[in-house]
């Protein structure tokens, strides 16, 4: 039973980190429109 709540605990960590860093594109998208002539 620790093993299964370890490992469910491991995806909800990795999950959250890969929909936070997907959620980075449209702002990266504008840094780049606006700060191209830097």
């Amino acid at each position: 039973m620790i093993r299964i709540t370890r490992f469910l605990a491991l995806s909800f960590v990795m999950a959250a980190g890969s929909a936070n860093a997907q959620g980075d594109d449209a702002a990266t998208g504008h840094l780049r429109t606006f700060c191209s002539g830097d």
